[in-house]
């Protein structure tokens, strides 16, 4: 299905025409705008497209495993806080020790590192 959608020109034309986000009632949420894409990623090795977060790892383990290649991980290069030229020495030692889970879980990506660290702190000592 992902790769008819990614090839597929009437679909592209659907996704191209489809409306602008307009709350249904006032919001005093910001409406969305130019917001990354951390949901899917591209393959570092061969290119392919609209992976999310356990598909790449099954992607690279299936088809890249031996793959000597020095690459930048696109999950840490899509955080705000990733280095878009880091390569890592072992993607795949990576990938399956540091992306065990999706982000989006844990992390708030509306506020900085320093608030996060606050915020984590204070839950920290809250809980005791």
């Amino acid at each position: 299905m992902r790769s008819h959608i990614a090839s597929c020109s009437k679909v592209q034309e659907q996704i191209a025409n489809c409306p602008k986000f307009v709350p249904v009632v006032p919001t005093s949420q910001p409406i969305p705008s130019n917001i990354p894409n951390r949901s899917t990623f591209v393959c570092p090795f061969c290119g392919a497209r609209n992976l999310d977060q356990q598909e790449l790892v099954k992607h690279c383990m299936d088809n890249h495993r031996n793959d000597p290649n020095k690459v930048v991980c696109p999950v840490c290069s899509a955080m705000p806080w990733g280095d878009p030229s880091y390569k890592s020495s072992n993607f795949l030692q990576h990938l399956l020790h540091r992306h065990k889970f999706s982000y989006d879980t844990f992390v708030d990506y509306s506020i900085d590192e320093e608030a996060a660290l606050q915020a984590a702190l204070a839950l920290s000592l809250a809980e005791n």
